[in-house]
């Protein structure tokens, strides 16, 4: 099975994405890799935090120094610097991410990046940029999969019928399965680690 563990090994909610719970998922033979998602903010700092809003405050009108007290919220490099074969496949949350800090950082370590976004100008952009790592979009589906061009889609598991799974396949672009109801063993697949049991019955 191709499982990526959704925002690492993680109990309660707070710690998802935390340094903590995408190392354990790195490190656990379970896990072919770990999703997490990417933010910068104001001062250019890439954090990991799923959330537009921190506070009360957009992320990307935040210094990085209001995010340091909290320990859940690492920063991009440090899980980089975990030293790993695995997939680190990266949702960029961010609408105008600083893309050749995002890549010089990227540059510093030699890792399996996959880039995501719900935007696929982001993505269009980011690959015309470094086409280095791998890219696809996530639900680009929803709205037309004529001209899709990229390395992988991640498509939610309820419009994820095999049928569509098989018209990317047959052009070489992997899938990637997120919202995963039941794993299936031809694709890779986004979940949870605590329900991960569950959906493999």
């Amino acid at each position: 099975m191709k499982l990526i563990a959704h925002r690492g090994i993680w109990q309660e909610k707070k710690d998802a994405n935390s340094k903590e719970a995408l190392q354990k998922a790195l490190e656990s033979p379970h896990y072919i890799g770990v999703e997490c998602d990417v933010r910068e903010t104001k001062d250019g700092k890439f954090i990991i935090y799923h959330d537009p809003i921190y506070q009360t405050k957009l992320v990307g009108s935040c210094l990085y120094k209001e995010f340091q007290k909290n320990k859940n919220i690492p920063l991009l490099e440090d899980v980089l610097k975990i030293k790993c074969d695995k997939i680190y496949l990266l949702e960029i949350k961010s609408q105008n991410i600083d893309k050749q800090k995002f890549f010089k950082l990227l540059k510093k370590y030699k890792r399996n990046i996959y880039i995501m976004s719900f935007n696929e100008r982001i993505i269009r952009e980011l690959r015309s940029i470094n086409k280095e790592y791998k890219y696809g979009v996530l639900n680009y589906i929803l709205n037309s999969d004529n001209n899709y061009n990229y390395d992988f889609i991640c498509l939610i598991d309820s419009i994820a019928k095999r049928s569509v799974i098989d018209s990317f396949q047959k052009r070489n672009i992997d899938v990637i399965i997120y919202a995963t109801r039941k794993i299936r063993n031809n694709v890779m697949c986004i979940v949870d680690d605590y329900k991960k049991e569950k959906l493999m019955k």
